[in-house]
This record gives C-alpha cells, sequence and structure tokens, in this order.
C-alpha cells in the first residue's frame, strides 16, 4: 500500500494535485480555527483589536496559505521555462497582494484602536481628525511598496520609480510644508499632552489676560481658543507647537490667586496680618488645602505692603474670589481703623 502510495506520489502531475489539495485542506482548517476559537477567545479580551483583526484577516490567510501551496507544487511540475517563469511571477504577485492586505488591516485596526484611546484620555478629536489622516498615509505607503515589489517581480527595474517618487515627494513636501507643519504640530500636541479640550491656556506671554481662554476644539490644522471676552481664537498647530505657553490646567486645576496691599506705618503687623488671614478664611470659594496665608513683604516708601497667597479649584473662580478678597481687606481695615494709605511726598525748603 505504501509503495503503492509512493509510486502514485512519483508522478508529478498527481504531486502537484495531493499538494494543492494539503495546502487547501490546512486552510480550511486555520479558516475554521480562526473563525471559531481563536474568536472566540479573542473575544473575552478588553480590547476589540484582536476580533477585528481575526474577522478582517481570515479569509486573506486562507488564500494566502493556499498560494504557498500552490508554489510548491509548480516547483514538480515541468512547465516549460516561459511558461513556469509566468506562473511564478503570478503566484508571487497573489502572495504578495493579499500579505499586503492582512498587514494593511491590522494597521488599520491598530491605528484606529489606539485612536479611540488616546481621545478619550485627551477628550481630544484625534480620532475623527487624525486618524484618517495616518490610515491613509499608512495605505498609500503600503500600496506603494506593494507595487514596486510586484514590479521588481515581473522584472521591471524600479529604480527610476524610486528616484521620481523621491523627487515628487520632495516638490509636494516644499509646496504644503505650512500645512504639513500645522498638521504635524498638531499631532505633536496631542500626543505629548500638553494641552486638551477644556484647558485653560495663555498662548502670548506678554499678551494681557483678556488673551487667557479655554480650549474649546484641537483640529488637524489649528486650535480654537475661547477668550475671556468670548472670542475665539484661532492658532494654528505649527505656531503652537513652538510656542511658549502657560497651561492653567496642568498638572491640576487648581490655581493661586496672589496679590499686594499696603497700610499705613504705625500699623501693627501681626495684627494686620490676623484681621486679613481671617476674612480671607471665611471665603467660601476657596481651598483649605493648601492653606492661605499672608506675608509681610516690603517696608515701601509710603506703606507697609503685604501679599496675599490662596488657592481656588480652578481658574473660572479667580476674578471673582480676587474680587471678594480685595472687598473684605478694604472693609476690614477700615473697621477696625487701619489706614490705607496713599502716595506722599514730603518736601523739604531749605531758607537761605
Amino acid at each position: 500500500m505504501i509503495d503503492a502510495i509512493k509510486e502514485l506520489l512519483a508522478n508529478k502531475w498527481v504531486f502537484a494535485l495531493f499538494t494543492l489539495i494539503i495546502f487547501y485542506a490546512i486552510a480550511k482548517l486555520i479558516h475554521i480555527l480562526l473563525a471559531k476559537y481563536a474568536l472566540a477567545w479573542a473575544m473575552k479580551t478588553k480590547t476589540t483589536a484582536d476580533d477585528l483583526i481575526i474577522q478582517k484577516t481570515n479569509n486573506f490567510v486562507s488564500v494566502l496559505i493556499f498560494l504557498f501551496g500552490v508554489r510548491i507544487a509548480l516547483t514538480r511540475l515541468d512547465l516549460g521555462a516561459g511558461l513556469y517563469d509566468l506562473a511564478v511571477k503570478i503566484t508571487y504577485t497573489g502572495i504578495t497582494f493579499f500579505a499586503r492586505m492582512i498587514v494593511i488591516v491590522i494597521f488599520m485596526v491598530l491605528i484606529a484602536e489606539w485612536g479611540k484611546r488616546f481621545a478619550a484620555r485627551t477628550m481630544s478629536e484625534v480620532d475623527k481628525e487624525v486618524l484618517p489622516l495616518l490610515q491613509k498615509i499608512a495605505n498609500v505607503l503600503l500600496w506603494a511598496i506593494s507595487i514596486l515589489m510586484i514590479l521588481s517581480i515581473w522584472g521591471v527595474d524600479i529604480g527610476p520609480f524610486l528616484a521620481s517618487l523621491g523627487i515628487a515627494g520632495l516638490a509636494i513636501g516644499l509646496a504644503v510644508k505650512d500645512t504639513l507643519a500645522n498638521i504635524f504640530g498638531g499631532i505633536s500636541l496631542i500626543l505629548d499632552r500638553n494641552i486638551k479640550v477644556g484647558h485653560v491656556v495663555k498662548v502670548n506671554e506678554s499678551s494681557p489676560d483678556e488673551e487667557i481662554g479655554k480650549i474649546i476644539d484641537i483640529g488637524l490644522r489649528s486650535t480654537k481658543i475661547l477668550t475671556r471676552n468670548h472670542e475665539t481664537k484661532i492658532v494654528p498647530n505649527g505656531v503652537l507647537a513652538l510656542a511658549t505657553f502657560t497651561n492653567y490646567s496642568l498638572p491640576d486645576n487648581k490655581l493661586r490667586i496672589r496679590f499686594q496691599f499696603g497700610v499705613e506705618y504705625g500699623s501693627d503687623v501681626n495684627r494686620v496680618k490676623r484681621i486679613i488671614l481671617d476674612e480671607i478664611k471665611k471665603m467660601k470659594g476657596i481651598l483649605k488645602d493648601p492653606e492661605p496665608y499672608i506675608r509681610f513683604s516690603e517696608m515701601a516708601d509710603f506703606s507697609l505692603n503685604f501679599k496675599v497667597h490662596f488657592w481656588v479649584r480652578d481658574y473660572d473662580l479667580k476674578s471673582a474670589s480676587k474680587d471678594e478678597a480685595l472687598t473684605r481687606i478694604y472693609n476690614a481695615l477700615r473697621k477696625h481703623k487701619i489706614g490705607i494709605p496713599f502716595p506722599t511726598r514730603t518736601l523739604y525748603i531749605k531758607k537761605n
């Protein structure tokens, strides 16, 4: 029986057919195992990426396995140099194409899964703005690589193509360099997690406080900031990525408020501290940790100056809290008969 099988397989056509049947059976078996068992296991994991990869690549994997069987079968067939070379080229073209399909599916799924998680953490529009761009770039690059590989399989010299692609890429890059700077600036801002929607920032350090605003959108080319005057300031991402800006929401929303006031010379310093600190602690909007404090900061030309320090939970409370604190300080100083000086000059006239 074994000898008969060996004799049968010695026939090149029978061996080729047997090879195709074996690889077809393996491909079907792999397809069933992936569809039933591997997919069932993947569905138990926390991520959906493995589910999608198995579902979308299962058919491609089966075809790829069968094509490898075709390539092995061709080695035993005496088709003549020309026909054999053509069959091998067609087989390798198919292998390259379906391998590319598997790789692009994996890339697309992983990029999408990463983008959704990152967007959820940063509250940005990365999944709507950046992901389509990254997916298109990956798709074009993989198609270009696949086409070049297929051309190489068919004996085409790809050197001139590579040179042309380099020149074309340089020309396109120079033409859209500002747009690309904004796009990649936005990607770097999102990846660095320096800002996200809802953060309060001041982009230009020399600008007045009216330029401070809340980020309402991080787009592909620009970032929109709603200022305190209820104006939308649009900043190109390329500019923002290179700028030095203040983010009042990092490391958290907590904000320290400090300002200076003065009392007249002759006032009891410790009494002033105690009275004003009691007033500050009565405010409802401030944080107890860190505790508010007052420092005797300076003996100026016409006043004893003090600095008040206290904390609020976020930037939106800054103006109202400072207004309340100044009002309380002024009323407390008047109530306790502590003078508030104004600028004065004393002139001494020397008589001859």
